[in-house]
């Protein structure tokens, strides 16, 4: 009874992204109707890869194959679906991080190719395995998108739309298919075989867009092949805040983010194409936004100070929203000074006000993968130190060093 509830849960987030490809939605609600609970990654009398390979894998070569514009084209290298979870890409991405002369911070592709390819080892655990696998083919979804959204013109506008849709839905499906494990396994020496075969996925902060204590020092005691010692003490961490909002912790940013939390979440839901935004205006997801970087924008979303912590859809909308609207209708400040019934210092107050937001948020759009923090330039926090040690107030830092004040409170939080 768990496992079809768990399954039915997972199978209503199986949905088509914006902008997908028809065909290729087609075929994945015919996938969708095909699965039962009892489908999962290493079944052979229910395998989802076979139904994988007869509803998904020629129509997503197709999509492939046909998309005419400038991408990064070796990170998918001619693979099916199917196939992916067997063995890990061949091409893979490394992107670094560089800050141009004005200040934004910008991630650079580098495409290279492996010289060995991993291989399964004897005593892993298949399930373990397929995941790995799947996580390093998402990591070159994610950035074969954000090559293409990059390149892309005026001209080839609505292929790459629905290229990057169609991509972005196959990164659905792999978190779909991560969650099928199977009930039950016949590996020994796995000390935490049964909690490694429920359906579970990477725990995140409840606050935030961090991994939890409890997930980041389970994904620590690993030992490469599926195993974990007896030994850690995960199990008494939390496993709903991360770190930096540990309830524990008196210093933490717990009580300073908690009240933001209903509207984090709603915002998460409507990026996630499952809700409403509330906000007039919304910062855009980085091109082949992992669902770090997702989670992110949501939480940079709700402390950017463009609405009280406890907003709803019935509150009225600031005066810096209320003027990007008016300003994207085309309206000089003097029309929109009117039309607000406010003084023109005070709207090109706001204008100036919501520009520096979104430097401040360009500067940190990408998550390093390895840190999970924000990717900001090893320049920009050498000031930041800097400024700290001088005792100039965190507002004045994050002015000068184009962050966001939250950014700058973690950082000056995990510093010391």
């Amino acid at each position: 009874m768990k496992r079809a509830k768990s399954f039915a849960f997972h199978l209503q987030s199986l949905q088509a992204f914006d902008h997908c490809d028809p065909e290729f939605a087609k075929a994945l609600d015919l996938f969708s109707k095909s699965l039962t609970p009892s489908h999962s990654l290493t079944s052979r009398r229910y395998s989802v890869w076979s139904a994988v390979r007869s509803f998904l894998d020629e129509i997503f070569v197709c999509v492939v194959e046909s998309y005419s514009g400038v991408w990064q084209a070796e990170l998918l290298d001619r693979v099916k679906l199917s196939e992916m979870c067997k063995s890990p890409p061949v091409w893979r991405a490394d992107p670094k991080i560089f800050e141009s002369p004005s200040g934004y911070c910008r991630a650079e592709l580098n495409v290279f190719k492996v010289d060995k390819l991993e291989v399964k080892a004897a005593d892993t655990l298949s399930i373990n395995w397929q995941v790995s696998n799947l996580e390093l083919w998402d990591a070159n979804l994610r950035y074969a998108i954000r090559s293409a959204q990059e390149a892309a013109s005026d001209s080839n506008e609505s292929s790459c739309n629905r290229f990057c849709g169609t991509l972005d839905t196959v990164r659905g499906l792999f978190d779909f298919l991560a969650a099928l494990r199977p009930g039950r396994t016949m590996h020994y020496g796995n000390w935490l075989s049964d909690s490694r075969t429920r359906p579970q996925a990477t725990s995140y902060c409840a606050l935030c867009w961090r991994t939890t204590k409890r997930w980041a020092a389970f994904t620590d005691a690993e030992d490469g092949a599926g195993r974990y010692s007896p030994d850690a003490r995960w199990r008494k961490l939390s496993n709903r805040y991360c770190e930096i909002h540990d309830p524990s912790d008196p210093d933490s940013m717990y009580h300073c983010d908690l009240p933001y939390k209903p509207a984090f979440l709603r915002e998460l839901e409507a990026l996630m194409q499952r809700g409403r935004s509330e906000f007039l205006f919304r910062f855009p997801l980085p091109n082949g936004a992992d669902i770090q970087e997702l989670r992110k924008t949501a939480y940079d979303q709700v402390h950017a100070g463009l609405r009280p912590a406890t907003t709803s859809l019935s509150v009225t909308p600031g005066l810096r929203e209320r003027v990007w609207v008016l300003h994207r209708e085309g309206l000089r400040q003097a029309e929109i000074a009117r039309r607000l019934g406010v003084s023109r210092q005070a709207v090109s107050k706001a204008w100036k006000s919501l520009k520096e937001l979104v430097s401040q948020r360009q500067a940190e759009v990408y998550i390093n993968p390895v840190t999970g923090e924000p990717d900001i330039a090893p320049s920009v926090l050498a000031d930041l130190a800097s400024l700290h040690a001088q005792g100039v107030p965190i507002a004045e830092i994050a002015r000068r060093t184009r962050l966001l004040k939250r950014t700058v409170e973690v950082l000056i939080y995990r510093a010391g």
